[in-house]
């Protein structure tokens, strides 16, 4: 097993059960326990466990994930800005995935129901909004996360696998500069690999709350992305780097 396939189960392991002894770590992952404490000391600087005596607990912010109606109602107004800034980027024509998030949901709210494009999403709530008025409307199909009411699992991904899209709209739960995009849930996480894989562009939906976050399972590098939209005051040492790797930043409330 390699280094990092061996932090990835440490993490797994510990969250799973909420905490974990080196001794446990050493036995389950049939290394030695001075391995296992190098690896616990890289994680706890990575901010993926926090270190504690003789073992590690969970990092809280690693795999927490609230629910959707919790995220609903979380940042209302900069999720609307965001929105209707985001819909200026359907042109006629488009095919247009919808990730399953809370702000993509309100740019579905904001999108035009003429008829002038595709939409395609993994979120069924997402689906009755965009299946209003003239517009044609495709859903993945799979099993829903309650947690996010989100659709995942192997018929999702088998659809996301044979269709090609213009346009993604893509919701994610932490940004980081170094470990890209990143969500607490691993299915999620293969969800979102495969529409970021099968789309034109990218465009990223992300307010404030999510920068300088590392969550469980990374999904996307930086420079998957096309363009991000929020409504955030980035530092000009942040906004420098995102530019760097070609990703076109829009200030939804420029």
């Amino acid at each position: 097993m390699l280094p990092e396939e061996r932090k990835q189960e440490i993490v797994g392991y510990v969250e799973r059960q909420d905490g974990a002894s080196v001794s446990e770590l050493a036995d389950e992952l049939r290394v030695s326990e001075s391995t296992i404490r190098r690896d616990l000391t890289e994680l706890n600087q990575d901010g993926l466990v926090r270190r504690s005596h003789g073992g590690a607990l969970p990092a809280a912010h690693v795999a927490s994930e609230p629910s959707f109606a919790q995220r609903s109602v979380q940042n209302l107004d900069a999720k609307r800005l965001i929105a209707e800034r985001a819909v200026k980027e359907i042109t006629d024509g488009d095919v247009v995935f919808f990730d399953s998030g809370t702000t993509v949901l309100e740019v579905a709210k904001a999108a035009p129901k003429d008829g002038s494009f595709t939409a395609v999403t993994n979120s069924i709530e997402l689906g009755f909004e965009l299946g209003t008025g003239d517009g044609r409307l495709k859903v993945t199909g799979g099993n829903q996360r309650n947690k996010s009411r989100s659709l995942v699992g192997p018929v999702g991904e088998r659809f996301l696998r044979s269709h090609h899209f213009d346009l993604l709209f893509l919701g994610t739960n932490s940004i980081d500069l170094d470990a890209g995009l990143s969500t607490p849930n691993e299915p999620e996480g293969r969800m979102k690999q495969l529409m970021v894989d099968q789309s034109e562009r990218v465009v990223l939906l992300a307010d404030g709350s999510k920068f300088g976050r590392r969550s469980y399972v990374q999904f996307a590098p930086l420079t998957a992305i096309d363009t991000l939209v929020t409504e955030a005051r980035l530092a000009d040492e942040r906004r420098r780097a995102l530019r760097d790797r070609s990703i076109e930043v829009v200030d939804a409330l420029a």
